[in-house]
C-alpha cells in the first residue's frame, strides 16, 4: 500500500512530461507534501497554458489553411478537394489514405476534414462494389 508521497512520485513523472514533453530528472526524495502539492499546482497550469497556446495555434492554422484554400481556387482549382489534393502535393496518396496525418503536419485540429475522411471511406466503398462487380462477372 502506498503512502500519499508514494502516490505523487508514481504520477509525478507523467504529469510532468504532459506539460514539458520530456521527463524530470530531478531527485524529489526530500520533498514534502506541500511541495509535492504545489509543484501539482504549477503543473497544473501549465498543462492549461500548453491547451490554450494548442487551442490559439490551431485556430491560426485554420485561418492560414482555408485563406491557401481559396487562394488555391482562384488559381483554378475546381473546388476545396481539388485545393486539397494540390496542398496535398506528391504524397496525396499517403494523405488520403490518413487525412488525420495531414491535419497533424498542417497543425489543423483532429477531424477538420472530415469532409475528406468520408469523401475517401465513401471512394473506397465505390471502388470495392465495383470490384466485387467485375469479379462476379468472370
Amino acid at each position: 500500500m502506498y503512502n500519499t508521497i508514494e502516490e505523487f512520485e508514481q504520477v509525478y513523472s507523467d504529469f510532468f512530461k504532459e506539460a514539458n514533453g520530456w521527463r524530470p530528472r530531478h531527485d524529489t526524495s526530500h520533498w514534502t507534501l506541500d511541495d509535492w502539492r504545489k509543484e501539482f499546482d504549477s503543473l497544473t497550469r501549465q498543462c492549461e497554458e500548453n491547451r490554450k497556446a494548442e487551442a490559439e495555434a490551431e485556430q491560426r492554422a485554420v485561418i492560414e489553411f482555408e485563406i491557401a484554400i481559396t487562394k488555391l481556387i482562384a488559381m483554378g482549382a475546381k473546388d476545396r478537394a481539388t485545393a486539397i489534393r494540390w496542398m496535398m502535393g506528391d504524397n496525396v496518396e499517403g494523405y488520403e489514405s490518413d487525412p488525420g496525418y495531414f491535419e497533424y503536419e498542417n497543425g489543423l485540429p483532429h477531424g477538420y476534414l472530415a469532409d475528406l475522411h468520408a469523401e475517401q471511406r465513401r471512394r473506397r466503398e465505390e471502388y470495392w462494389q465495383q470490384h466485387q462487380l467485375e469479379l462476379a462477372a468472370l
